[in-house]
């Protein structure tokens, strides 16, 4: 689309984005960004779909790499792992982390500083990476620590929504790119306020682990 502003998304796990990964294959000025080096080992045979930031910003024309918006959407790390545990709990038949652990199980493995988020090389099979202890912990990797990679790499992120106030941000961004359509919550969780599942405990783990979220966007433990 001649002209016309270029969405390149970058999907940070459990903030809201499967939504719009759907609809990347309807829209040909909007892209699902990811780095080219984790994906090659991870996932990337498997999501055709998903163009290689590396290649595809190296790829562009001057006009075309300042026509590009870049955009992601973070979220509250409370409510962010309360929505990865019942992830797990719901999905328990296809995960090691089984229906019979407990919400404080799951905040002591994420919390563990020995243990990883990438795939390792026992994790020969997609499913043997999804049932890993290391996917689980992926899904909580800081948001402001993957922004920096990617601002690292020379991706000025045009908007950064959040899941709290997603439908004023969409709007937002698909008025940037003339994109017409609404988002339904894919992948929806339900549960009750992610703070009823906090003890003080969980909770001040919980702020250390992703202690850079908290100060990067000024996000809050709060009550329903």
């Amino acid at each position: 689309m001649e002209g016309a502003r270029l969405g390149g998304f970058v999907h940070l796990l459990k903030c809201g984005g499967m939504s719009i990964r759907r609809l990347v294959p309807a829209h040909e000025n909007l892209r699902w960004l990811v780095f080219r080096s984790d994906w090659e080992r991870d996932h990337f045979d498997e999501h055709p779909e998903a163009a290689s930031m590396v290649t595809f910003v190296e790829d562009l024309d001057d006009d075309a790499r300042a026509r590009l918006y870049p955009f992601t959407f973070v979220r509250n790390p409370w409510a962010r792992v309360v929505s990865v545990w019942r992830m797990y709990e719901e999905e328990g038949r296809r995960t090691r982390f089984s229906r019979h652990r407990t919400f404080e199980e799951l905040v002591d493995l994420v919390c563990d500083p020995a243990l990883g988020c990438t795939r390792q090389p026992g994790h020969t099979r997609l499913r043997d990476w999804f049932q890993s202890a290391e996917c689980i912990k992926s899904h909580v990797a800081p948001c402001a620590g993957e922004i920096r990679r990617w601002e690292a790499a020379g991706v000025q992120f045009a908007h950064i929504g959040r899941c709290e106030t997603f439908a004023r941000d969409w709007a937002v961004v698909r008025g940037a790119l003339g994109i017409a359509a609404a988002l339904p919550h894919e992948n929806r969780t339900e549960h009750r306020h992610y703070s009823s599942y906090y003890r003080p405990e969980t909770q001040a783990k919980i702020a250390a682990l992703l202690a850079a979220d908290i100060r990067a966007f000024d996000y809050r433990f709060e009550g329903p």
